[in-house]
């Protein structure tokens, strides 16, 4: 487990505070493509942002409203 700095976890704090959260599926919903998987929390995106997929910042949206509680980093590999 990698330990961030306050620094990075201020900086997403205040990436999410600032940003409206786009709830795709909600909590107990089936996915589209795979009806056995439900989801245990709400799913959506960050409106007005970017990610590798050229998709919003995915968000999982628990009890805790709009406060990072966890982080899931996902880096491509390098090219050779």
């Amino acid at each position: 487990m990698h330990r961030f700095d306050n620094s990075f976890r201020s900086t997403l704090d205040a990436l999410v505070g600032k940003s409206e959260i786009i709830i795709d599926r909600l909590k107990g919903t089936a996915h589209p493509k795979y009806p056995d998987f439900i989801y245990k929390v709400s799913y959506g995106y960050l409106k007005d942002t970017a990610s590798m997929d050229g998709a919003g910042i995915d968000v999982w949206v628990g009890t805790n409203g709009k406060n990072i509680d966890a982080i899931c980093e996902c880096i491509p590999g390098r090219q050779k």
